[in-house]
């Protein structure tokens, strides 16, 4: 395998990007990289040392939520934030600040912390759904 060479364009590719932001835009892209990571941190913490070791079952024997489903839940929400109309609705909006003057640092954070909220608001819903009816529906004399 071959390092990549850095030439003098690299270095000033390098050097143009640094100084296109000042202090506080690089402090708000480091405070959301932090969010980020933090958010990745506490997920597979509470997957590790919450779900896992209490083997979450269905029915009689049944495993129903352990880490194999943790980690396929998470890789496919990592693609799922590549979908195109994803892309598409950051790209748009980034667009139409950038026209309007303004420096749009910050649209994809915003978009994908308000998309995964709505999905995890909607995922408790309806976890508390189907354990409202599986009682119900699960008695023979249930009607």
């Amino acid at each position: 395998m071959t390092t990549p060479v850095v030439t003098g364009s690299g270095r000033k590719r390098r050097a143009r990007v640094a100084s296109a932001l000042d202090r506080r835009e690089w402090t708000t892209i480091g405070a959301m990289a932090a969010v980020v990571i933090g958010l990745h941190v506490i997920g597979w913490i509470l997957l590790t040392a919450v779900i896992a070791p209490h083997h979450y079952r269905f029915g009689a024997d049944g495993q129903m939520f352990g880490v194999g489903l943790g980690v396929t839940a998470y890789t496919l929400g990592l693609r799922h934030a590549f979908d195109a109309d994803h892309i598409a609705a950051i790209d748009n909006t980034t667009r139409k600040l950038m026209t309007d003057g303004r420096r749009p640092l910050s649209v994809g954070f915003f978009f994908s912390l308000g998309h995964s909220t709505i999905v995890f608001a909607l995922a408790v819903l309806f976890g508390v759904g189907v354990r409202s009816l599986a009682g119900q529906v699960s008695d023979d004399g249930s009607t």
